[in-house]
């Protein structure tokens, strides 16, 4: 935790070094500032004044949009070190967004330096230079010019980001609530005469692609990233009576042919099945709600996890990932030992990340409910299929779990299994030998 508090301020002191070196030209930044204004004029966007002149004649309001508008670094550091501490497996994707943010607006900076409203705007006043709680004289006196993008909404968008990112799977509703925050800075930032309207359009346009740049990090991250393979053995019980019945069933289900009796009669069926599930979702609109639950119970047992794949991902197509994560959880903290078993061989699929596609949102859920299960359950299959995608390090996982990683790395590595013997050092390496 030292070497990352380290890091990041070294990195935040950068950034504010470069972005004092940036915007020098206040004649170049009035005139940019006009252009703006006339644009925002020409499409009656142009808000600022009357929104600075209302809060003007609002001392009280006045006074605690200035502390909004001081203090707002307090909730972006608290932001960031609770998702570190409380939402491990969040941190990464938001410190690289922080941190592309910071990379991606210095040279909007160099390029278009913007005075804001306070400047530029004739009849503006100077909401924080009237209250002021820290007096710095910096402030009427600037010596750089960057209102363009608004950092102060950016940082907010981002605070709501991060908080929302790491709740919206197990706390939607509060998840929401946090973008309530940058609603509040938008109208501090109007109502001070601090930034134009575009420049919060700048600002969440610099979110999205710092979220989009933080996504294609992780994952050139996680392709350099060795991964030694142990493959997963077989199930120690048969049930390919049982599959062969459950995929009859979704045969007839979405009106598919069976294919001919055969050796590969389990391959040709399934792939037919969701063949059928994607090309009606893709073809003919709403899929029928009755198709879900025997899709993703065909996929749940089916015992090839290199292939359950042609199951899970027409579910995904045809129900939204969210519904697919929700009812993999659902089995694995809920059913029985093969549907526990088969749930975590078909959350490989349902968490991938296509086409740069944000998601993971339920893997913290996910990954609380496997550690337990992985400790409670004694059954082999599960244990064998939840152990690859089960995050080991405590920092992953809340306080209170912390004890259960312990047990679940004793229980791996004293176990009579070869494969969880083995499994387990490639996640967790002994430090001792």
């Amino acid at each position: 935790m030292l070497v990352e508090l380290i890091l990041l301020l070294l990195w935040f002191l950068l950034f504010a070094r470069l972005a004092a070196a940036a915007g020098k030209d206040f004649a170049v930044a009035t005139a940019n500032a006009l252009a703006l204004q006339s644009a925002e004029h020409a499409v009656h966007l142009d808000i600022e004044l009357s929104a600075n002149t209302w809060l003007a004649g609002n001392p009280v309001l006045a006074q605690l949009a200035v502390y909004v508008y001081r203090l707002y670094y307090v909730v972006v550091a608290g932001v960031l070190l609770w998702v570190f501490v409380r939402h491990a497996g969040v941190y990464r994707q938001v410190r690289r967004t922080m941190v592309a943010m910071m990379a991606l607006v210095l040279p909007v900076y160099w390029a278009v330096p913007m005075s804001p409203p306070r400047f530029a705007l004739p009849g503006a006043v100077d909401i924080v230079a009237r209250y002021d709680i820290l007096d710095q004289p910096s402030w009427t006196s600037p010596t750089h010019y960057t209102a363009m993008p608004s950092m102060h909404v950016g940082w907010s968008l981002w605070c709501a980001y991060a908080v929302w990112f790491a709740l919206r799977g197990t706390h939607r509703r509060l998840a929401l609530v946090a973008w309530s925050f940058p609603l509040l800075m938008t109208a501090v930032v109007f109502t001070t005469g601090n930034h134009y309207v575009l420049d919060v359009v700048g600002s969440v346009t610099l979110l999205a692609v710092s979220i989009l740049a933080a996504t294609v990090w992780g994952r050139l991250a996680r392709s350099r990233r060795p991964v030694p393979l142990s493959p997963l053995p077989g199930r120690t019980t048969d049930r390919s009576a049982a599959y062969d019945s459950l995929l009859r069933d979704l045969l007839d289900l979405v009106g598919v042919p069976h294919p001919a009796d055969g050796e590969w009669w389990q391959d040709r069926a399934r792939k037919s099945a969701g063949d059928a599930v994607a090309r009606r979702a893709a073809e003919a609109g709403p899929v029928p709600e009755e198709w879900f639950e025997p899709l993703l119970r065909a996929a749940v047992h089916e015992p090839d996890p290199s292939v359950n794949r042609q199951l899970v991902e027409p579910a995904i197509t045809a129900f939204g990932r969210d519904r697919v994560q929700l009812a993999l959880i659902d089995y694995l903290d809920s059913g029985t030992a093969p549907d526990m078993a088969g749930a975590a061989r078909a959350w490989y699929w349902a968490e991938l990340v296509v086409d740069f596609e944000v998601v993971g949102d339920l893997s913290e859920r996910y990954h609380q409910i496997a550690l337990r299960r992985f400790v409670t359950e004694t059954d082999l299959d599960v244990r064998r299929c939840i152990l690859p995608g089960l995050p080991l390090d405590p920092r992953q996982y809340p306080a209170e779990l912390h004890d259960l990683v312990t047990e679940a790395v004793r229980i791996a590595r004293t176990s009579s299994d070869g494969y969880l013997r083995s499994r387990v050092e490639l996640q967790v390496p002994d430090q001792s030998q």
